[in-house]
């Protein structure tokens, strides 16, 4: 590793308790950690894009409830923010909004868009309420927007913003995700979180995927609400009552109450989002003061302590592919190192960061890397090809049959015992000011 990274067995600094009394001490770092295929995601540009310009705001989206979660969150009593220029959105002049009627020095006109009269639908005088039968037909076409997938190269996609993530989600992704948490949570030395919590009360898990590290966090915290959210709806029917979950894209402007969440929770969202430093502004608008975010996600630099890798290695080729492939498709996976800097000029504090190698095969002679070593090698040999399928044809229109030809070659190599490679993976807790 290098002299720049902190050493994986190095106690971390405490994080400050939100009390501002003595924090409490935090737990010790991982040893290990993977970068998640399907569950690896990874970042996008900071503030710019490729060009450099700053990607715009996103509109909020509607939260859709899961279909399958239990205990749906009731919908909030405060209007969600419309879509710009969309044919509901209304803006309001500054002559409206000032008491005197006069629009404030300097101010932007603003124009206001006044639509015409709807017209009701005409119904007999002995239907006077919507029957069973019409609220499933809309419930129906609700969830058909979630649940009518997306078909590619034989693996299913989600349907709600498709496009937006570069995975499957169909049962062997979710088989894969299940294992990534048990690599997860053996890395992390059986922790399910770095965070010094007392008694939090509410948590948000953002990319859920089956929704397994926010159903144990409830089981852990029962007087918490654990939210998870997702693009997917592969969360089980039957979770603790004090855990629920929303079809969202945590992209869009969120609709979360300001200063309401103890934990904000981000792991492995490799190849999803595109503007890290924006996604840090809105959880930290979300979280109460004193509160965490915190992040356990890969950097997909390929890297190797004893050149027992040729550097054309198939594994080293797939590696340049994937990260190329994620810069095209504008969610780059490679800017773990970034994240920090991101959070401190969005105003995190007491921010602590431990890197730690995650193995991709059992070579390590520690037995508790070679167990991470082990799992991990399994969790890459089962995200190779949805990590693969939908990026290199879109962003390299590589041919499948050319894809499978590599991928084959590749698998060869995580299997080669005198390979020795590995991934930084950047566990990281930040702290909400007391005061802003």
């Amino acid at each position: 590793m290098e002299s720049s990274t902190k050493d994986a067995s190095a106690a971390p600094p405490q994080a400050a308790a939100p009390s501002g009394a003595a924090p409490p001490q935090a737990a010790p770092p991982p040893e290990a950690v993977p970068p998640q295929a399907a569950g690896p995601s990874g970042a996008g540009p900071s503030d710019a894009g490729p060009s450099g310009a700053a990607d715009p705001p996103r509109a909020a989206s509607p939260k859709v409830a899961s279909p399958k979660a239990a205990s749906p969150k009731a919908a909030s009593p405060k209007a969600a923010s419309p879509r710009p220029g969309s044919p509901m959105a209304i803006a309001t002049s500054p002559s409206a909004a000032s008491p005197s009627g006069s629009s404030p020095a300097g101010a932007a006109p603003v124009t206001t868009y006044v639509h015409p009269e709807v017209e009701a639908a005409h119904y007999s005088s002995n239907e006077s309420a919507y029957s069973d039968s019409d609220l499933e037909s809309f419930t129906t076409s609700l969830t058909s927007s979630v649940t009518n997938y997306q078909y590619e190269n034989g693996r299913r996609y989600h349907a709600f913003r498709p496009g937006q993530y570069i995975l499957p989600n169909d049962d062997q992704e979710s088989d894969r995700l299940d294992l990534s948490h048990h690599l997860m949570t053996l890395a992390l030395n059986g922790r399910l979180h770095a965070s010094p919590l007392e008694n939090p009360q509410k948590i948000l898990d953002i990319g859920t995927g089956t929704g397994i590290w926010a159903i144990e966090m409830a089981d852990a915290y029962p007087s918490a609400h654990v939210i998870g959210n997702d693009l997917s709806a592969i969360q089980p029917k039957w979770v603790p009552p004090n855990a629920s979950f929303e079809i969202d894209d945590v992209e869009s402007v969120w609709t979360h109450d300001a200063n309401s969440f103890d934990l904000i929770y981000c792991r492995y969202m490799l190849g999803s989002i595109q503007n890290w430093k924006e996604l840090f502004r809105q959880a930290f608008c979300a979280l109460k003061p004193g509160a965490y975010l915190e992040l356990l996600e890969p950097d997909s630099t390929l890297r190797c302590d004893d050149n027992s890798i040729p550097k054309d290695a198939p594994l080293q080729q797939w590696t340049d592919l994937f990260i190329g492939a994620a810069d095209i498709f504008n969610r780059s996976v490679n800017l773990a190192p970034q994240y920090v800097q991101m959070m401190e000029e969005v105003g995190f504090v007491d921010i602590q960061e431990n890197i730690s190698k995650l193995p991709n095969s059992p070579w390590p002679k520690d037995k508790h890397l070679r167990d991470i070593g082990g799992y991990q090698m399994v969790n890459f040999l089962e995200a190779l090809e949805g990590l693969s399928l939908r990026l290199f044809t879109n962003s390299h229109h590589m041919p499948v049959e050319q894809i499978q030809i590599l991928l084959a070659k590749v698998r060869r190599d995580l299997r080669n015992k005198s390979i020795h490679t590995y991934f930084h993976l950047h566990s990281i807790v930040a702290r909400k000011p007391l005061t802003e």
